[in-house]
C-alpha cells in the first residue's frame, strides 16, 4: 500500500514538475515576444518622428517660399503643400 501511495506521489510530482517546466518555457517565450514588440514599437516611433520632422520642414519651406512667390499660382501650390504637411503634422498628435 505504501508503495502504491509513493508511486502515485512520484507521478504527481513528475506531472507538477513537467507543468512548471512548460509554464517557464511559455513565460520565456512571452517575455521574448514582449521584448521584440517593444523594440518594434520603438522603431515605429523613430520612423514617425522622422516623418514628422520632414513634414515640419516641408511646411516651413513652403511657408517661406509662399511669402517670396510672386505668382499667385505658385502661392496657391505652396498653400496646398502646407495643407498636406499640416495633415501629417496633425496625425502625430493623435
Amino acid at each position: 500500500m505504501i508503495y502504491v501511495m509513493l508511486a502515485v506521489t512520484l507521478l504527481l510530482a513528475a506531472a507538477v514538475f513537467g507543468l512548471v517546466k512548460k509554464l517557464r518555457e511559455k513565460n520565456q517565450m512571452l517575455e521574448q515576444q514582449m521584448k521584440d514588440r517593444k523594440k518594434m514599437q520603438e522603431q515605429v516611433q523613430l520612423e514617425y518622428d522622422e516623418i514628422w520632422n520632414i513634414a515640419n520642414r516641408i511646411h516651413l519651406y513652403a511657408a517661406l517660399s509662399e511669402e517670396e512667390a510672386r505668382s499667385e499660382k505658385l502661392k496657391e501650390k505652396q498653400r496646398e503643400i502646407m495643407k498636406q504637411a499640416e495633415v501629417l503634422l496633425c496625425e502625430r498628435k493623435r
